[in-house]
Order: structure tokens, then sequence, then C-alpha cells
């Protein structure tokens, strides 16, 4: 059906990853941190966000903010992703686009866990280049991220699928730009600190094409 289409954009949290994301602060309490302030909300939206542009780092929010005995990066981040799993056929079907000669890309707004959850699912093996939005300097609801992407590869935006489940991060700008859309639903939960962009004006953002599981992605294609 979209035999055109060459490279293949996927979202990582709720797309190929699914489960459960724990709050910072509940993480950093089980690893024995305590709040010097407990009225304060480090970890707040705004904050957050910037951190995931690249301008500055959890760690040093933690350090500014908590007390405790020093943990290391490594320890953190188990616990962050220790209850996150890859979506059901998530390995075979990513296997046969990459067999079937399909360029696979990954994209993800993250303040530094993305880089850990593909380590620990050993994505990087499977794609050919991941776009971080700390790296990128910009979040995926913003325009300036999609382009970026796009003029990484000399071919035309409907040459590319792009699938995600929030439609203001994965579906909205790649509309704008004429890249197809693919939109599945949502398989992870956050509790707490999340600061993903989930615009109303984007919520009835209309994908080329809505599927129930990566293995429908096979249909399209």
């Amino acid at each position: 059906m979209l035999e055109d289409v060459k490279y293949i954009v996927f979202d990582l949290n709720g797309t190929i990853v699914c489960g459960r994301y724990p709050s910072y602060g509940t993480v950093l309490q089980k690893l024995g941190y305590k709040p010097k302030n407990a009225s304060m909300t480090p970890f707040s939206n705004m904050k957050l966000q910037e951190i995931a542009r690249g301008h500055g780092s959890l760690f040093q929010v933690i350090e500014r903010h908590y007390t405790g005995t020093s943990c290391s990066k490594n320890e953190f981040f188990e616990q962050m992703t220790s209850k996150l799993y890859l979506r059901k056929n998530a390995e075979e079907v990513l296997c046969r686009l990459n067999d079937a000669g399909k360029t696979l890309l990954l994209c993800s707004d993250t303040t530094g866990t993305a880089k850990k959850v593909v380590e620990k699912f050993e994505l990087q093996e499977v794609f050919k280049k991941c776009f971080y939005s700390c790296d990128v300097g910009f979040l995926k609801h913003e325009k300036d991220f999609w382009q970026h992407l796009l003029t990484q590869f000399p071919v035309k935006p409907r040459q590319f699928l792009v699938i995600g489940d929030n439609p203001a991060t994965d579906i909205h700008i790649p509309n704008k730009l004429g890249m197809y859309t693919v939109l599945i639903p949502s398989g992870v939960e956050v509790l707490g600190d999340d600061y993903t962009v989930r615009s109303s004006d984007s919520l009835h953002e209309k994908p080329d094409f809505t599927i129930d599981s990566l293995d429908d992605l096979l249909l399209l294609l």
C-alpha cells in the first residue's frame, strides 16, 4: 500500500516499549534520598521539558534538591526502567521491516531515560539512527524537531512513515510536514512527572492510519 515509504520513524515509549514508569521522587526515596524541602516541586513540567531539550540534567536537580547516599546513574535508571517491556511482537516486526529493506529510525522526548531503555532492550542494533530531544534541542511537539530529522535524509517527506501513540507529539507536526502518520494505542503508564505534551488541540488530529498492534503495520507496507 505504501511502496514509496523508505523510512519508518518509531516513537519509543508507549509504541515499542510498554509498561510503567515510576515517579522520580519514588525512585529516589527507594534509593535512600530525601528532599531538602518537602514543599518544593523540583521536577516541575517546565523544568523537565528544559532538561528534555538538553538544558541541564536530572542529576543536577537531584544534587540540588535531595540529600542521601550517592547512587550510581545506572542504579537510578535500573529502577526507572524495571517495569518496562517490549510491546508484543515488537522484535519480530522490526526484524521483518529491516529484512524488507526499510530504514528504521527512533525518536523520543527524553530527560535521558530513553537512552537507557534502548540499551536495556538492545534496540540500538535495530535502528539506523536515534533522535533524542535532549540531543536535538527540541521536543517532538515542536516543528524544529521534525525538520531536523528530515534534513538528515535527502528524500521527500512522503517517503517517511511516523508511528506513535500521542497525537500531539507523533501525529500533528508530521502531518503538517507531509509525512505519513500511524496512531497506535498507548502501552505505557507514567506515574507522575509526565512532562509530555498532550495538547487538546491535537487530540482530534487524524493520522493517515490507525492500528491496534505493531503486526498491523506490516499490512500497510
